[in-house]
């Protein structure tokens, strides 16, 4: 057993368990905390960065100085706000090439894998800039004829452009009630 703290949470870790089991168990954990909290676990199951962030969002320069390589990883993160997956999410997924993507929101756990393909980097990102770009423009009409209010526009972007995504990617969505 392993207590992991940052600052000043304090997170129980068994490696003993297996991957599924160890991620559902800190899910448990974290998933009615106010901020955001992620856990980034290698297939063999060594913390590779745990990390409390803000209400809405965690930043990872560590991941851009590429003082932490997550490959293959397995990251799950609650969502304070009990949302489903962001776009933020996605590119974190195929960006950093991982295994594993979870949110926890409330009791659910929201759970996608690599696609069986890989993530192949420059056409996700390619896919991501296509789905953007249409999904802004209706919203951009909607917005410039009443329709909907910046804020809505807003949400429904993260909301449509993941929704593509998914279904661009192929990712199949397991929820899990904990």
């Amino acid at each position: 057993m392993t207590n992991l703290y940052k600052h000043n949470y304090k997170l129980l870790i068994d490696r003993n368990m297996a991957i599924g089991s160890l991620l559902l168990t800190v899910e448990k954990q974290i998933k009615d905390l106010e901020i955001e909290l992620c856990v980034i676990l290698s297939a063999n199951k060594e913390i590779l960065l745990s990390k409390i962030g803000e209400f809405d969002n965690i930043q990872f320069p560590e991941l851009i100085n590429e003082e932490i390589i997550i490959e293959n990883a397995y990251f799950t993160h609650n969502h304070p706000q009990k949302g489903f997956f962001s776009i933020e999410d996605i590119q974190l997924a195929y960006g950093w090439d991982l295994e594993q993507m979870r949110a926890v929101a409330g009791n659910n756990v929201y759970k996608f894998d690599k696609p069986p393909q890989g993530w192949k980097l420059v056409s996700c990102n390619i896919i991501f800039d296509r789905i953007d770009k249409e999904v802004k423009s209706i919203l951009r009409i909607a917005f410039s004829e009443n329709k909907i209010t910046r804020e809505e526009a807003n949400k429904l972007r993260g909301e449509k452009v993941v929704e593509l995504l998914i279904l661009e990617f192929g990712l199949i969505i397991e929820t899990y009630y904990i």
